[in-house]
């Protein structure tokens, strides 16, 4: 019980209101009558938890009551707790409105949008091809008019038909005592029937995860108070809606760059155009957008029209071309983009930190689904040059490059300098709001630096500028503010101008021969900075060399109006480096680097951790009724998953795969009230079986202990790929073909997964070798 309580602390953000003090509730007698002594046994049952958001911390204190009685006979044997808090002025508004997937799949519906694309379909024909970008608006705005209309008719209709219905459930089934066993079991049926009408009315789902999963999510979005500038709670929501108006429009807000700096930085990044580039400023084709729009997630949550992405692929074949001529009109006319077209609602998520100060909330920008189209639209027109412009350490958002290969080159780095006594200082970099306060200059810059044509940055950089934002709280919107700075998270396009931006960072550093790095082998290949998207990193010898590599940081800030965070910027030191006068914090503790944790020595197993956090999740989720099926998704999404990605570089002990085992029966077979530990398993099906597809009986559940085998066995494969297509550009390529070709091998990593592969074939061909006598 205990587990499960603690679980739910954590989750929901709950305060034990006495933790301080921690004074008993409970209190009994002992008499020993072997010794004759008495003795007072005091206990701590009864807490009271109160979410953070609630605390008033100037007035905290909670209150230790002698229980009442009645006769002289106390009403409980225990103590009761009381305390005081005020509950937040906050009102949740109506929801804004949005098109629901049973009005885009409604018979009626359908036929009626088919009939206005069809118009719009006919004028394109006979108008040489060509719609413009107002009349796309003009047809947006006629689409979201007809299902407004239709829902609010709908909704009418729905509410007469859930009140009949929960009418018929209270009376059809008020007294069933004197009926018989069958009547019973038709009147059940009966029920579940209404019932199910009823949540298809609500368009409510059976699946009571998703339930769980929604409530959860609704936690996360309502802010019950906000801390302004001099740290003062609020609980109004007009007023907490202009603190986050005021931060935001100031992140947001122009802050100078300086385009000389940045010119400085650009020159060291040389660009040679192929082919690759021809295709980039050619008019869209409606196969393109068939393309687009194929690849859209159905399930993702729409922009302020409140159009969702089904309805973009549930008509796609008559918008494809209606979109293509639209958006080759703002191919040649970027300026003819609305405001309400590229105009973002923002959502922010709590992160770790105090969750009622703004700066510990991650903004996500939801745009129009049409806007995401056409941003994916000229995001697949760059991608295929990533390759040819940034360098091979940065792995984020570049076709072809993994996130574990910095994490397996950081490891072989820091194993080999310990290994041959080298000493070093790995630095680890925090931007401040990375992606919200880059420069719309330095992107400018950047795009006409990769030769990128002119008609696609007018076009980007009409999507990008003028366009304004508002924030989603508690269910009202705020006014709006100009985004004059930054990228929108959520914009496909985002990312990639990201890296584009962050570039010119990675080729300053990594051309200047001042700074040495430290090596991976005995050749004389050294690693100086890698990065995952923003997520940086950089590998010196001493203090001397790591203020060059700041020097560098200070004229990309300076150049693109980003910020460094230096004290949430931490250094790892191998061995005993010269630190004189380091200006980043030297890091004490296991620092988190893309997920794994580093220190001096490398890798820091905190797999005892990662279990205890997944037993936690997956605590909260068994406290509801789930199908098998569900159960089996729910472990492969909240536990399984993270297994998988630490599995790369890690090897699980063997008692470590018995608890995972363990966790996996408990969470697919125990009942819903029996914690993690000292269960007991209704076996209902043999975990061997449960491993097994589904078309075979079971229920696909991963294999953690052969999964680990072939995470590690892909690694090596993706090596010997490499090799073959002599591509191997990643540190730790270049450092294993140093050593194979050598034939003396530095890297345990490599020595253990290349036998694993030996003993892998050896298997494969003496199996072949029994099948065919």
């Amino acid at each position: 019980m205990a587990t499960v309580i603690e679980a739910i602390r954590i989750s929901n953000n709950l305060m034990d209101m006495d933790q301080l003090n921690k004074r008993p509730t409970f209190s009994r007698t002992i008499h020993n009558t072997n010794n004759n002594l008495t003795r007072i046994l005091e206990r701590r049952l009864d807490r009271i938890y109160l979410n953070n958001s609630l605390i008033n911390y100037s007035q905290l204190y909670l209150r230790n009551l002698i229980p009442p009685k009645i006769n002289d006979i106390p009403l409980s044997d225990h103590n009761f707790l009381s305390t005081t808090f005020t509950l937040p002025n906050i009102q949740m508004n109506k929801r804004r409105w949005r098109l629901k997937k049973s009005s885009i799949l409604s018979s009626i519906m359908l036929k009626k949008i088919d009939f206005l694309l069809n118009d719009y379909s006919r004028e394109l024909s006979s108008n040489h091809n060509s719609i413009s970008f107002s009349q796309l608006n003009s047809l947006l705005n006629k689409i979201k008019q007809l299902y407004t209309e239709f829902q609010k008719q709908n909704d009418y209709n729905n509410k007469a038909n859930i009140k009949n219905l929960i009418s018929l459930l209270e009376t059809e089934f008020k007294d069933q005592a004197f009926a018989t066993l069958s009547a019973i079991n038709e009147s059940k049926k009966r029920e579940e029937q209404l019932k199910q009408e009823l949540n298809n009315y609500c368009e409510e789902t059976s699946l009571k995860y998703i339930s769980a999963r929604i409530k959860k999510r609704h936690n996360d979005f309502t802010i019950n108070a906000v801390k302004d500038a001099q740290g003062r709670t609020i609980n109004k929501q007009e007023l907490i809606e202009e603190e986050y108006v005021k931060y935001y429009s100031n992140l947001y807000d122009y802050k100078e760059d300086d385009p000389l700096s940045h010119y400085e930085m650009l020159e060291n990044w040389t660009v040679t155009r192929d082919s690759t580039w021809d295709n980039l400023e050619n008019e869209f084709t409606s196969q393109e957008i068939l393309e687009v729009i194929k690849q859209l997630n159905p399930h993702k949550s729409p922009g302020p029209d409140g159009i969702p992405n089904l309805f973009y692929i549930t008509h796609k074949e008559k918008l494809a071309p209606i979109l293509a001529s639209a958006f080759n009109d703002t191919l040649r006319n970027p300026h003819l983009i609305s405001k309400n077209y590229k105009e973002g609602l923002i959502i922010t998520i709590p992160k770790k930190g105090d969750p009622e100060l703004i700066k510990n909330r991650r903004p996500i920008t939801l745009a129009n689904c049409i806007y995401k189209i056409h941003s994916k639209l000229i995001n697949n027109r760059i991608i295929p040059i990533l390759t040819k412009v940034i360098n091979h350490n940065q792995k984020g958002f570049v076709p072809g490059r993994f996130i574990i290969d910095n994490i397996i080159s950081m490891n072989e780095l820091i194993n080999y300098c310990n290994d041959k006594r080298i000493n070093g200082i790995i630095t680890l970099y925090d931007f401040e709001k990375a992606f919200d306060s880059i420069s719309h200059g330095s992107i400018l810059r950047s795009l006409q630096h990769i030769n990128i044509p002119t008609n696609i940055i007018n076009l980007i950089m009409n999507l990008l500028t003028k366009s304004e934002a508002r924030i989603e709280i508690n269910g009202r919107t705020t006014i709006p503010f100009e985004i004059k700075r930054g990228v929108k998270q959520g914009d496909p396009l985002s990312p990639t101008l990201f890296v584009l931006v962050i570039e010119a960072l990675a080729r300053k550093i990594l051309q200047d021969d001042r700074i040495t790095g430290l090596p991976l082998n005995n050749s004389n290949h050294r690693e100086k900075f890698q990065s995952f998207a923003d997520d940086s990193a950089s590998m010196v010898p001493d203090s001397q060399q790591l203020e060059l590599v700041l020097q560098h940081f200070n004229s990309f800030c300076k150049a693109t109006s980003s910020k460094l965070n230096i004290d949430k910027s931490s250094s790892i030191l191998i061995g005993n480096p010269d630190n004189t006068n380091q200006r980043i914090p030297i890091s004490t503790n296991p620092e988190r680097y893309l997920g794994y944790f580093f220190t001096g020595k490398g890798i820091t197993r905190k797999m005892p951790e990662i279990l205890n956090t997944i037993r936690s999740s997956l605590v909260l989720w068994k406290t509801t009724d789930s199908t098998i099926k569900t159960k089996t998704n729910i472990l492969k999404a909240f536990a399984l998953s993270k297994l998988t990605y630490y599995s790369y570089v890690e090897n699980f002990k063997e008692e470590e795969l018995n608890q995972i085992n363990k966790l996996v029966e408990w969470f697919l077979s125990a009942p819903n009230n029996k914690n993690a530990s000292g269960f007991q398993v209704i076996n209902l099906m043999r975990t061997k079986r449960a491993r097994y597809p589904l078309k075979v009986g079971g229920w696909n559940i991963w294999n953690i202990e052969l999964r680990q085998l072939a995470q590690k066995l892909w690694i090596i494969n993706q090596f010997i790929l490499a090799l073959e297509t002599k591509q191997t550009n990643s540190s730790h390529h270049k450092s294993w073909e140093y050593q194979i070709q050598k034939n003396k091998f530095t890297s345990r990593y490599l020595k253990e997964n290349l036998r694993m592969e030996q003993n892998k074939n050896k298997k494969k061909q003496s199996s072949t070798i029994i099948s065919h006598p």
